[in-house]
């Protein structure tokens, strides 16, 4: 990042800027109420991929003309001072690819790295920017304490700009880790496992809240954890065999055309059936992409976050209510749950089906939402009051209060889904794990020190894991500043929280 963008973003003016921002966002969606989008009309392909399971293949649409289009990237030709070798995914407002140094290694050593490179909206060009700076910022940070958790952030190596037709595509350059958690969800799948082994379950969810701690310990939440989102590293790890596709130009407008890449590439899977699953000596998951990424005093960003619907905490759903770090636990909680189980705890399906079983159009996020909120109060039984009282004002379905169960039905669902070679104290001390991640009231919900510390996890922790542990729990000789500079922040946040409270949450 060049000197003069890192200055465009920090310093006590941007954040003026920011604040009045953010009351101006928050005033115009309080008068302007947001309305529902149709997708049934659109000519573009409603399915998240065109192609089979194993494809992983961006939209046409996503290239063409104008804002918020992604950089059409080829393979094998150079981009900035790398050369291009494989596709390793997309997502939303970016694609990702592998690639190697031109002269020899790159500054960081590393032989091989993974490129972002992002649309080129300029509102979301602005934060991508504010990610690469988080992630510096963080690679530098050093608690004094060992910096338990750190190793499990992805790190930036540089940043640079590409040209393209209706503006600059920002590229964040990083070490190329290795496939992503969903990866070998779906390998386990595949190869009729179930699940993870347990041990592997419970150490890569302790790798995640590990990480989680010292982020949030540096004042970040991270805001869109999800198995897409966390990568498992391999040493010498190189993509998979790409394949070209044909650009499919009959979902293409004619103004697109012009603007379209020669050919699609689709990262294509290993052969899943073959695959190996992770071991517990080598697995080491990393938390990636904090494009959504937020300072804990400062909720601006929380009205754009596109976290997965099943991963999502209450205060998601419910209007108003307000939306904290502590939505990182509740989605690490829902995947240590599919890992564990080898089934998800809530299936929320985000499109349509047809009369033949096939995915169409997104589901509109009243019907979602009908589903959601119901399935939690079933899993974890009646909310407190303060979100019954929200619960009409959020044109949620009625629901007779009085017939919910004060406990839910967690303990049967466990009870159902756990594998019969878990011992009945390892389901009791996982039971109290989720039931402490999964707290209704976001107030009192674990946080991811608290959690590091269960029980639950004490079968696998290393003397270094122990002792890293103990050393975080020591205050600090800076305890009392924290404290006052704490202080101070939540008085400079006050004006965008008042505003927050009108704001709606979009997908």
């Amino acid at each position: 990042m060049s000197p003069s963008q890192e200055n465009n973003y920090s310093g006590f003016w941007y954040d003026v800027r920011r604040q009045l921002r953010t009351l101006f966002e928050a005033a115009f969606e309080w008068r302007n109420k947001i309305k529902e989008v149709d997708f049934s009309g659109t000519k573009c392909d409603p399915h998240p991929f065109p192609h089979p399971d194993s494809d992983r293949l961006e939209h046409c649409y996503k290239y063409g003309y104008g804002k918020g289009k992604f950089y059409p990237v080829q393979l094998g030709q150079r981009l900035g001072s790398y050369h291009i070798k494989a596709k390793l995914g997309h997502g939303n407002f970016a694609t990702v690819w592998q690639a190697e140094p031109i002269k020899g290694l790159c500054t960081s050593g590393h032989q091989s790295v993974a490129i972002k490179v992002c649309s080129n909206n300029k509102k979301d060009n602005k934060d991508d920017v504010l990610e690469a700076k988080v992630l510096r910022k963080l690679g530098k940070r050093s608690d004094g304490k060992g910096d338990f958790g750190k190793d499990h952030l992805m790190t930036v190596d540089e940043c640079f700009n590409v040209p393209g037709h209706f503006g600059d595509h920002f590229c964040i350059v990083s070490e190329s880790i290795g496939p992503t958690l969903d990866h070998y969800l779906l390998m386990v799948e595949k190869q009729n496992l179930g699940s993870f082994d347990y041990n592997v379950a419970k150490k890569v969810t302790f790798q995640l809240l590990s990480a989680v701690t010292w982020l949030h310990a540096a004042g970040y939440g991270h805001g869109d954890i999800h198995p897409y989102n966390v990568l498992m590293k391999e040493q010498g790890y190189q993509a998979p065999k790409n394949a070209k596709r044909n650009v499919c130009y009959a979902n293409c407008k004619p103004e697109d055309k012009p603007y379209m890449p020669p050919y699609l590439v689709s990262c294509i899977d290993d052969d899943l059936a073959v695959g190996a699953p992770l071991s517990f000596e080598t697995c080491d998951a990393r938390l990636a992409d904090f494009g959504q990424s937020f300072k804990k005093n400062h909720p601006r960003r929380l009205y754009r976050m596109t976290t997965q619907k099943g991963l999502r905490s209450p205060e998601w759903v419910i209007k108003h209510a307000p939306i904290t770090i502590s939505i990182d636990i509740w989605s690490i909680a829902c995947m240590a749950y599919r890992m564990v189980t080898g089934k998800r705890l809530m299936d929320i399906q985000e499109r349509y089906i047809d009369e033949n079983g096939q995915p169409t159009q997104k589901r509109t996020k009243f019907d979602i939402n009908n589903e959601h909120l119901p399935m939690m109060v079933e899993l974890f039984g009646t909310p407190p009051p303060w979100i019954r009282g929200k619960w009409a004002a959020s044109n949620l379905p009625p629901i007779n209060w009085k017939s919910t169960s004060p406990e839910g039905t967690l303990h049967k669902r466990i009870q159902d889904d756990c594998p019969s070679s878990m011992s009945t104290e390892e389901a009791e001390l996982f039971e109290d794990f989720l039931r402490k991640a999964f707290v209704w009231d976001y107030r009192f919900r674990a946080t991811a020190k608290d959690l590091i510390q269960h029980k639950w996890f004490q079968s696998i922790l290393t003397d270094a894991d122990k002792a890293s542990i103990e050393a975080i729990l020591v205050p600090s000789r800076f305890e009392g500043l924290n404290t006052i500079r704490n202080q101070y922040a939540r008085l400079r946040s006050l004006p965008v929280k008042i505003g927050g409270l009108f704001a709606q949450k979009v997908d």
